[in-house]
């Protein structure tokens, strides 16, 4: 057996040899004995494993190698454990199948190169001892924390400004008693057989850290109001609005200074800031908390493993929506949101990202109210195992039935695309002080000119994840994060099928809103 190398990394290798990744992680081991060799040209794409035979023995969350990998990182403090293809996007490559990799993220600045050379090896020694001698181990700094977030003012831009005060699922809500800190509408529900409409997002996303860990249910004398958007979302938004309106007038007097006066510019720049003043008039009434607030957290258990799915993490929580701040009736409100995504999605060539003029249009010059998606129901976990479809993925001969695309519309990130991967991953989280270790799907961004993009960023949690049919598959929980950008390498999702039966368990009979796909 190889003896692995004896001396650390140097800096640079460490800081470039995960370039490429959306939030190029730093290295912290690796198992293998291959000299790094910095072309200083090409960067590392990570990729779906497919059919391979690590996929079932790893997916058997009580088999002995599932176990045997959890015993041999238990020392360190680690967050995430990933089984995905890794290599060089070099275009020489482009017909090789990139190898496997068990992937450890670990808390930054928490493990030194000598011990997670030593779990490296563990690791590997379990995979060689199962059978598997073609997968490596490399481990990374990354965090998989559950934490909403406000974007920027430049993540939102001007075509999203109306959106934040709409029906459509994607937009931002924040609880009342902390506005600042946001996560997303993810889907509509009715209580069956009861005029109770719902909207369901995850826990953490309403309640922090700083919370009790305890089952929340309406209480009238304490009622948990929830807005949309939070304070900073609805501030950005109205100073952006007042921004663009003043400097619109100030160009639209500079160019009436001219002589000839370009009357077709003015004539464009009075139309655009007819638009900005329409859209700050309609949110400026807004204000207030109270004029925000859509609802009530009806009931969100406390953190933990599901009980009628062992091996899932427990995070959601039930609004009960307010019919008085609601134009549509309750009843009829549909899943929508303001992205035409699955026409997108029903095309595969956007995983290499081959898009036509029309198509990145589309994708990048939404006008709100004009393109939007309608989902169509859920997706069982068994579909989403096996989608009945082929498709032939960028840098490899292989063609795989396992792999699924996903579109979604999170509050920060807008519409992004994705793939799941045939391995699931594992995520440990802390929940009153002890480690909490569940599986999650996880799901990598669509390609584009070489290179992977991000599927979510730190803000997404809660946002509902559709299948290229426009059936829910999933919703969004958080992801893998290499660096405090709050950008995601990896997302990790839960499938909605579970967690629906994970809602009903808890004596809520939640049915499907609006149009539904019996087919």
């Amino acid at each position: 057996m190889d003896e692995l190398p004896a001396a650390a990394p140097i800096r640079k290798e460490a800081c470039s040899y995960f370039r490429g990744l959306p939030d190029s992680p730093k290295l912290v081991a690796r198992s293998t004995t291959t000299p790094w060799n910095d072309s200083g040209v090409y960067e590392r794409l990570l990729d779906l494993v497919g059919k391979h035979v690590v996929v079932p023995l790893w997916n058997d969350f009580t088999g002995p190698l599932r176990c045997k990998i959890l015993e041999a990182v238990e020392d360190i403090d680690w967050n995430a454990i990933d089984i995905l293809r890794c290599g060089s996007t070099d275009f020489k490559d482009r017909h090789l199948v990139r190898p496997v990799i068990l992937f450890v993220s670990v808390e930054p600045e928490s493990t030194t190169w000598l011990n997670g050379r030593a779990v490296a090896f563990r690791c590997r020694q379990v995979l060689r001892e199962n059978g598997i001698h073609n997968v490596e181990v490399d481990s990374e700094p990354s965090t998989a924390k559950l934490s909403p977030h406000i974007p920027a003012l430049q993540e939102e831009g001007y075509r999203r400004d109306s959106i934040q005060l709409s029906e459509f699922l994607g937009t931002k809500i924040a609880f009342s008693r902390n506005p600042t800190r946001e996560g997303t509408k993810g889907l509509y529900l009715r209580i069956r057989n009861t005029e109770t409409v719902v909207a369901l997002t995850c826990r953490h996303v309403i309640f922090g850290p700083e919370e009790e860990n305890i089952d929340v249910c309406h209480d009238t004398h304490n009622s948990r109001g929830v807005i949309q958007p939070g304070n900073k979302t609805y501030q950005h938004t109205t100073n952006f609005l007042r921004d663009q309106i003043c400097q619109t007038q100030s160009a639209i007097d500079l160019g009436e200074s001219f002589t000839p006066v370009p009357e077709q510019r003015i004539e464009y720049l009075r139309g655009y800031k007819a638009k900005k003043e329409s859209s700050l008039h309609r949110i400026e009434p807004f204000e207030s908390i109270e004029s925000r607030t859509v609802g009530h957290v009806l009931f969100s258990p406390k953190f933990g493993l599901s009980c009628s799915s062992p091996a899932r993490f427990r995070d959601w929580a039930l609004i009960e929506l307010y019919q008085k701040k609601h134009q549509t009736p309750l009843q009829k409100l549909e899943n929508k949101v303001p992205a035409e995504l699955d026409a997108v999605l029903a095309r595969p060539q956007f995983m290499s990202g081959r898009h036509s003029d029309q198509e990145r249009e589309r994708k990048y010059n939404m006008p709100p109210g004009v393109h939007t998606s309608t989902q169509t129901g859920v997706m069982s976990e068994t579909e989403m195992r096996c989608p009945n479809f082929e498709l032939t993925v960028p840098g490899k001969t292989i063609v795989d039935e396992g792999f699924m695309l996903v579109c979604m519309y999170g509050s920060a990130s807008g519409a992004t695309h994705g793939v799941t991967n045939t391995a699931r991953s594992v995520v440990r989280r802390f929940v009153d002080g002890l480690p909490v270790v569940s599986e999650e799907w996880c799901i990598l961004g669509s390609i584009e000119h070489g290179a992977r993009k991000k599927f979510s960023v730190r803000g997404d949690s809660g946002a509902s994840v559709m299948g290229d049919d426009g059936r829910v598959v999933a919703i969004l929980i958080c992801g893998a994060q290499g660096d405090n950008r709050g950008i995601h390498h990896i997302s990790y999702v839960t499938p909605i099928e579970s967690l629906l039966e994970d809602i009903r368990d808890h004596g809520y009979d939640v049915e499907w809103m609006g149009k539904q796909d019996t087919t």
